[in-house]
């Protein structure tokens, strides 16, 4: 079960000592159980965006920007969504939303080749977490496939992996400065210039 996501404070930076995180996926997950991430698709997901400071520098986090959510009583998950990562591997058949595959990100150092996304979507899809407003999430290869079919020609993208970590070292990690802690906004997970995302973030006044 995942503790509580620090909370967003607008215009305030995070007090990490009081805000406990967990980012660990169960292999369950992993094993495309997607209804346990997702068990009521009503739910909304606790998200939040973190940036890496430069004391990652030399790290598997250096540079990056993460997506981490929570489904309510679920485990807790991150996605780096900054950091293209080629073309979908074979084995993984996906829809082509407008005659197109979706860009892919290589979302974390565990389980390479296990599947998720996010997309825009009209309408919830089953088997999906929402995000924020039409943003949703899937896990697993069902989960993604239906995510990328409700999303039609709306932007989209497919993560390889994802990023985890032990009960109580995220927080840990803020506390210490390793991450600073904005609100998910859309212009953030679907940043057409992923390249230099990590430096116009990380050099933001409005971390919150």
């Amino acid at each position: 079960m995942g503790e509580r996501l620090p909370q967003c404070e607008r215009g305030r930076a995070p007090r990490p000592g009081r805000r406990r995180v967990l980012c660990q996926l169960g292999a369950a997950l992993l094993g495309c159980a997607t209804s346990r991430l997702v068990p009521a698709q009503r739910h909304a997901a606790n998200a939040v965006l973190l940036v890496a400071s430069a004391n990652l520098r030399g790290s598997i986090f250096a540079a990056s920007v993460v997506l981490v959510l929570r489904a309510p009583g679920e485990d807790t998950i991150g996605v780096i969504v900054n950091r293209p990562g080629g073309a979908v591997p074979p084995g993984l058949v996906l829809p082509e939303p407008d005659g197109r595959l979706p860009g892919t990100y290589r979302g974390g150092p565990l389980s390479p080749g296990a599947p998720f996304a996010i997309a825009e979507v009209d309408q919830a899809v089953t088997g999906t977490l929402e995000v924020t407003g039409t943003i949703r999430f899937a896990a697993g290869p069902a989960g993604v496939r239906a995510l990328l079919a409700g999303a039609g020609a709306g932007r989209s993208k497919v993560f390889l992996g994802y990023a985890g970590w032990a009960p109580g070292q995220l927080a840990r990690e803020i506390a210490a400065g390793f991450w600073s802690v904005h609100a998910v906004m859309p212009q953030h997970l679907f940043d057409p210039e992923p390249a230099d995302q990590w430096m116009r973030l990380s050099g933001a006044t409005q971390a919150i």
